[in-house]
């Protein structure tokens, strides 16, 4: 047989996927789990802004906050010193302010000249070099959001960004979608595993590495079962799970050759050694949980 012809009784790849995807039914339910350890879980509903970002008028600059209006060759005096965390406070009338970067902006500034532009005299007043522009270097509070934004969508992948934005709404514990739960099992009567003395005549199991490796790339919680015998009664037996078995969905074992072995239960491999995964009756299901490789649209 031809590596483009099928023999009887033989699925192609795109039928198979095509019979897994149309079985597939959405994750149902959620979890909540903490932030640090959300990096990669799906987002089960929409979270939207608790606080306005950023929170107050704050400097984008080390640099001197003033009034534009009142600068002269004069210069002005620096009657303020307002660090990162400090509270607001008023800016004095023919003053200006020592100002960081995140400080909030003194009421009655309306802009902040960053320090490369700035000359002090002998008597420590402030000249500004160039001209100073109404609102420059000053970030408004909401101009990012506002509170009650929509912040992230509901089927996103938590990536770092993602994560660093919660973060920043104080936001310790995230609703995620359950993890796929995958159980997966190799057939071959000629199988073993790697670190086993080889003989003629064996093959060593490398594609139940491959999958189960993908499988956790892909977040997927993953039920190793091992080597069955080249025996489709034995694979029909293990197709009833366990009561203390978690609930199971596949991901596509299946190769250009793929045979369907057992009711529907499981999908054989046939590149080099057999591979399969199956899926109980009771398992939630997704589309994304029939591809090792799709994934949900990432969080931006």
């Amino acid at each position: 047989m031809s590596c483009g012809t099928l023999a009887k009784g033989l699925l192609d790849l795109e039928v198979a996927r095509a019979r897994l995807i149309a079985a597939a039914e959405p994750v149902q339910g959620e979890e909540l789990v903490a932030l640090e350890q959300a990096a990669g879980r799906v987002l089960a509903r929409d979270l939207r802004a608790r606080l306005d970002m950023p929170g107050i008028d704050n400097s984008a600059m080390d640099g001197y906050a003033l009034r534009a209006a009142e600068l002269s060759d004069a210069g002005l005096p620096v009657v303020l010193r307002v660090p990162a965390g400090a509270g607001v406070e008023t800016l004095p009338e023919g003053g200006c302010a020592r100002i960081f970067t995140g400080a909030p902006v003194p009421e009655g500034a309306d802009c902040v000249v960053p320090q490369e532009r700035v000359r002090l005299d002998e008597a420590g007043r402030v000249h500004v070099v160039g001209e100073a522009k109404l609102g420059a270097n000053i970030r408004r509070r909401g101009e990012e959001y506002r509170e009650g934004d929509p912040l992230l969508a509901a089927g996103c992948t938590l990536n770092a960004a993602a994560l660093a934005l919660l973060a920043s709404q104080g936001i310790a514990e995230v609703p995620v979608l359950p993890r796929f739960r995958v159980a997966l099992i190799s057939t071959g009567d000629e199988l073993i595993e790697p670190g086993e003395p080889f003989a003629p005549g064996r093959v060593y199991d490398s594609n139940r590495v491959m999958l189960k490796a993908l499988l956790e790339q892909a977040d997927c919680v993953v039920l190793d079962l091992g080597v069955i015998a080249d025996d489709p009664r034995r694979c029909g037996r293990r197709s009833s799970p366990p009561a203390t078995a978690p609930t199971w969905w596949s991901a596509p074992a299946v190769s250009r050759s793929a045979r369907r072995t057992t009711s529907g239960q499981c999908w054989r491999s046939s590149a080099g050694s057999g591979s399969m995964a199956w899926r109980s009756s009771r398992a939630s299901r997704s589309p994304s949980a029939t591809s090792t490789t799709a994934r949900p649209k990432a969080c931006r």
